[in-house]
């Protein structure tokens, strides 16, 4: 399991708010960059998937970031930039039960 220790929070994520855009004729959903944060990242693995479960997502990602009063605000509307991809969120919840990181699990994709 992943270590939320300081030091291992080595990765850059862009989390992106949902914002209603509207034209004058439809509403529609555009993504913003909303924070800039330090995340851990781990790969799930097939044997994981299987396990809770299954999963038709070919690729699902656990990222681990310090919790605050801004990224508590975060669920499943919300999606993350990790290298050049866009993942969704597809569940989040307190890290090992702490108060000081959140876990948020996603998969590849676009909604």
């Amino acid at each position: 399991m992943y270590d939320a220790g300081a030091g291992k929070l080595d990765r850059r994520i862009v989390i992106q708010k949902p914002e209603l855009v509207d034209d004058g004729f439809t509403q529609k959903t555009q993504f913003t960059d909303w924070r800039t944060v330090w995340a851990g990242v781990s790969w799930i693995s097939d044997a994981q998937k299987w396990l809770a479960g299954g999963s038709n997502r070919s690729s699902v990602v656990r990222f681990v970031i310090r919790s605050s009063a801004d990224t508590r605000l975060i669920d499943t509307t919300y999606r993350i930039q990790f290298e050049n991809k866009v993942y969704i969120i597809d569940g989040f919840k307190p890290y090992k039960d702490a108060r000081t990181h959140l876990e948020l699990t996603c998969s590849l994709g676009v909604k």
